[in-house]
């Protein structure tokens, strides 16, 4: 499906970001350059000068270290707070904040974290998730500067062979999947499998077909939600292309209606008919602007056969 929901970054946090992966790479030469000091093994000749400078060198790389770590950790948590390596839209590398949250609400790193405190996932998905945290760092940061066009692709696909490993249970899984585009999520079987409480609210009903009445059924998209402080970073917009993705495979049209949150404003309903007209959903010839509170609003799908 492609991307329609297009969004800006402020100059300023992109300079932000691209500083973040500097430092990285920068701390990351200096604690492998002081971590093979510290290791290396004495000089096989004995020259008293060079021995004692070769150890004062190497006590103080190991004096170093701690501080370095720190540092190194602190830079890593710059990544994920400037969401560093992600793109316009939302993806493996997209943290959503909430505004009253002192860290990330919603990043990969968050829930492969909270994946590694699950029992029973069996030794072969626990070594996955560690890995994967571990390489994180290195794979946002050669995303965000152009060095490796693959990063994003075998970070998606790191997290998708973790989601679909049989002992992750399946709102570890739905987690797991929130962090990918909806075009790499795997086919629903149901649009009841999509239905979550959070990040994102999902609520939907679906219908038989009667193909002998000449009826293919249909979706009712009855909720769809973000919390207020996770808005804006797309995270809701790809559970919707999500849901449309699965409508297209089997061939439904969605219904629904323009209901925004209590206390929206006008801007705010005009701004969610945009919303869900970008996303294929109309009101009979009616331009967006024109759509009212309650209106009755629907999707047409864009195949018939599912694949």
């Amino acid at each position: 499906m492609p991307a329609v929901f297009a969004s800006s970054e402020e100059p300023d946090l992109a300079t932000r970001k691209r500083t973040a992966a500097h430092d990285w790479v920068q701390l990351v030469e200096v604690v492998q350059r002081d971590t093979a000091t510290a290791s290396a093994p004495a000089p096989p000749w004995y020259r008293p000068l060079s021995w004692v400078g070769f150890y004062r060198s190497r006590r103080a790389a190991e004096a170093r270290y701690p501080e370095l770590l720190r540092a190194h950790r602190s830079v890593q948590h710059r990544l994920i707070d400037l969401a560093v390596g992600a793109g316009p839209h939302w993806g493996v590398f997209s943290v959503a904040r909430a505004a009253d949250s002192h860290g990330p609400e919603t990043s990969v790193e968050q829930t492969l974290t909270r994946l590694l405190r699950t029992t029973g996932l069996g030794d072969d998905v626990l070594s996955t998730a560690r890995s994967t945290l571990t390489a994180l760092p290195a794979m946002r940061v050669l995303t965000e500067l152009d060095q490796d066009p693959e990063a994003r692709t075998q970070a998606e696909n790191a997290i998708l062979a973790l989601a679909q490993a049989p002992t992750v249970e399946r709102d570890a899984r739905r987690r797991l999947l929130e962090h990918l585009p909806a075009g790499r999520r795997p086919l629903a079987a149901t649009a009841g499998d999509l239905e979550r409480s959070r990040p994102v609210k999902l609520w939907v009903s679906e219908d038989g077909a009667l193909p002998e009445l000449g009826e293919v059924g249909a979706i009712t998209l009855h909720d769809i939600g973000v919390p207020p402080g996770l808005k804006g970073h797309g995270i809701g917009t790809e559970a919707l292309l999500e849901l449309c993705r699965y409508a297209d495979a089997v061939g439904k049209p969605i219904h629904g209606e323009l209901v925004p949150p209590h206390g929206a404003s006008d801007n705010d309903l005009h701004r969610l008919a945009r919303w869900y007209h970008r996303a294929g959903f109309r009101q009979g010839a009616l331009d967006p602007h024109r759509w009212r509170l309650g209106s009755r609003i629907s999707r047409p799908p864009s195949a018939i056969a599912r694949g």
